[in-house]
């Protein structure tokens, strides 16, 4: 019951919009690992088998720390066996996928839904509703509020759990200890929109820039770039990896 109420509470202040994101830069496999390594004292018996990419990601920290507790809580308690956890980033969209699987039923003992003929196996298109609990809940509305997108797959035995994270952070404008040295093709006199909501990647990137004789802009997000290229686009658009 006690735990019932702090979810309850907790998805009351993410509906109810007390909570505000302060995106930051954070490492979305260590974090992950340490909500983990947490959950091994309550695991009862269930293993976790983690496979994860190192992977930087834009995120409220509070906010992304409730979404993988979230995730992790509700798939030890409706787990019969070891969960698997693969994290890697995908080419295009070029965006983080976690990916979770557990089995929540023993296949010789798991009924179909309705409508499914027994003996066939589930094909993972269909919605297990005794796997809609409060920790659920609690993902949903917290990976809404930041930007995650969730995908469930459930079978009578087996269910797979997607999050995907569009505000992945890659080598693009990132700082890898060297100025970002674009190859020009442009004749001098172009113009260049340079989408970037940090201020020091705007700056590196008129660094690199400079004795190019090119005319430089700068936006800070994609609705501004939208209303920019609305009296026409520029010749070369630079954005950062966050877009």
């Amino acid at each position: 019951a006690r735990q019932a109420g702090m979810r309850g509470q907790q998805i009351a202040r993410i509906t109810n919009g007390q909570l505000h994101p302060m995106p930051a830069r954070l490492r979305l496999d260590t974090l992950l690992r340490q909500v983990l390594d947490e959950q091994v004292a309550q695991s009862a018996g269930v293993g976790s088998h983690p496979d994860l990419a190192a992977v930087t990601v834009l995120a409220d920290p509070s906010l992304l720390g409730t979404v993988l507790r979230a995730a992790a809580d509700w798939s030890l308690s409706q787990a019969r066996a070891s969960i698997s956890w693969r994290l890697w980033v995908q080419d295009w969209p070029v965006q983080a996928c976690l990916v979770c699987h557990f089995v929540h039923l023993p296949p010789d003992v798991a009924t179909p839904p309705a409508g499914l003929p027994a003996g066939l196996p589930a094909d993972g298109a269909h919605h297990m509703p005794a796997l809609d609990t409060l920790d659920w809940l609690l993902l949903t509305f917290s990976a809404r509020l930041s930007g995650v997108h969730l995908q469930r797959d459930d079978s009578p035995s087996d269910c797979t759990l997607t999050l995907r994270f569009p505000h992945t952070v890659t080598e693009t404008l990132e700082d890898n200890g060297d100025s970002p040295q674009p190859a020009l093709r442009l004749p001098p006199g172009s113009q260049v929109l340079v989408l970037a909501g940090r201020r020091e990647a705007r700056q590196r990137v008129r660094e690199a820039l400079q004795g190019h004789d090119l005319f430089i802009d700068h936006v800070a997000s994609v609705a501004e770039a939208t209303r920019y290229c609305a009296d026409g686009p520029p010749q070369m658009l630079l954005f950062e990896s966050a877009f």
